[in-house]
């Protein structure tokens, strides 16, 4: 009897969302006897699953293989594009495997950095966070400086800075406004990308069967032309990598 007069008087604590709390916080009369009320701060989940697989997808480009495709052919050669292309895809491959097998394992909310912390360890995980802001926010000052030398194969007219200003001041209000505003904004670049690629692709595969301006196949027959397929020895097969890391 003292043991269900125990557990009536403990009860479990009713758990809702901050943002719900003014709305859908119960009454005196509602709330249960002895249960605190216990407020989630967790952030608004507003992407839908149409914005979140175009913008996974659309991550694994990178700038790199707009601008630095054709540098990595000049300096490393054919053969050394296809094999650090190679490396580092599989690389990816593998890493978003791994993290496909710990979100099914353990399906809680964050990145790939919580899983760091709760498999190996906090500092681990810690550490990992600001590695990866830090490699983000490299990585928009790098896109500033693509889009100048992209408007310098175009025009000179125009100053780069100010170019790179004007999209700094885009990327900040995409980031100010609304979490589906943002996210439609993301789906429709990421499919602007997406498309560009296959478009390269479709060209580049009608080009090399013939529809160039000496309109003849040239299938394989570049790739051991010159220094290729290596171009600049071992010196320039460790320089695609790069190139190939950030693409």
């Amino acid at each position: 009897m003292a043991s269900s007069n125990m557990q009536d008087e403990i009860k479990p604590p009713a758990t809702i969302e901050s943002r719900d709390v003014e709305k859908s916080m119960p009454s005196e009369a509602e709330k249960p006897d002895g249960a605190p009320i216990v407020v989630s701060d967790k952030l608004a989940r507003q992407l839908s699953a149409r914005q979140v697989q175009m913008i996974a997808i659309a991550g694994t480009i990178g700038t790199g293989l707009f601008l630095g495709t054709g540098k990595s052919l000049a300096t490393g050669g054919p053969a050394s594009m296809l094999i650090s292309y190679s490396i580092v895809g599989a690389i990816v491959f593998i890493t978003m495997l791994s993290l496909g097998e710990m979100a099914t394992f353990v399906p809680i909310a964050g990145s790939f950095c919580t899983y760091a912390g709760r498999f190996v360890d906090d500092a681990f995980g810690f550490a990992l966070t600001w590695n990866y802001w830090f490699n983000d926010a490299v990585s928009t000052a790098a896109d500033l400086v693509a889009l100048q030398l992209l408007l310098k194969y175009w025009t000179d007219s125009f100053p780069g800075w100010a170019f790179s200003l004007i999209f700094l001041f885009v990327l900040v209000g995409l980031n100010i406004v609304s979490v589906r505003a943002y996210g439609e904004m993301e789906y429709l670049l990421s499919l602007l990308k997406v498309v560009t690629i296959v478009i390269f692709i479709i060209l580049g595969i009608a080009v090399n069967c013939g529809g160039n301006v000496d309109h003849k196949y040239i299938g394989g027959s570049l790739f051991l032309k010159g220094d290729a397929p290596f171009v600049g020895g071992i010196g320039g097969f460790a320089s695609v990598f790069v190139t190939a890391s950030f693409a």
